[in-house]
């Protein structure tokens, strides 16, 4: 049996700012400068949704990497079930940190190279495999656009529908394909 190929990468849902300073402050993104919430998608190569989890608050606990530890740590969706030794998962550099999980699972791991400290550009092997992992990342950036696309969740939604906000990315999702 062939392993699978997974291309993982969380996407951005805008929402209203809260006048509840703690769920302000879990759901305020530096990195945008604005309330967001984070789903975390999963896509093969051929672009099909394999599956979307979450939202996740979007502070600085919750980056891709921890959101990832926290779905293999918590099983979320049966996540260690559909993902089996030997897969391939195709990540960005926001997932560096759960790397090592991955790895003790038997998952490999495809990331874009780092350059070295003091080097200006990668040897030219680590370019090409970064440039390979790149075209092929493009597919999961193509499903969040489209993702986007819906005209609601392109906009910014009021607090009382984050409730709801995994329902409405499952259903988008599941009309795409």
């Amino acid at each position: 049996m062939y392993p699978a190929i997974i291309v993982a990468d969380g996407t951005y849902i805008y929402i209203q700012k809260s006048s509840q300073f703690k769920f302000q402050r879990k759901c305020f993104s530096m990195h945008k400068h604005r309330p967001l919430v984070k789903p975390m998608v999963f896509v093969t190569t051929s672009g099909y949704i394999i599956s979307v989890i979450g939202p996740y608050f979007s502070d600085g606990k919750n980056n891709d990497a921890q959101i990832m530890k926290h779905i293999i740590q918590h099983d979320i969706e049966e996540f260690k079930e559909w993902v089996t030794e030997d897969d391939i998962m195709i990540v960005d550099r926001g997932f560096r940190d759960a790397l090592d999980l991955l790895q003790e699972m038997g998952i490999q791991t495809k990331m874009p190279a780092f350059n070295k400290k003091g080097e200006s550009q990668l040897p030219v092997e680590d370019s090409n495999v970064t440039r390979l992992v790149t075209k092929i990342r493009w597919v999961v950036e193509s499903v969040n656009g489209r993702i986007k696309s819906w005209k609601y969740l392109d906009r910014v939604l009021p607090n009382s529908q984050i409730p709801f906000v995994s329902d409405y990315v499952n259903i988008a999702c599941a009309i795409m394909f």
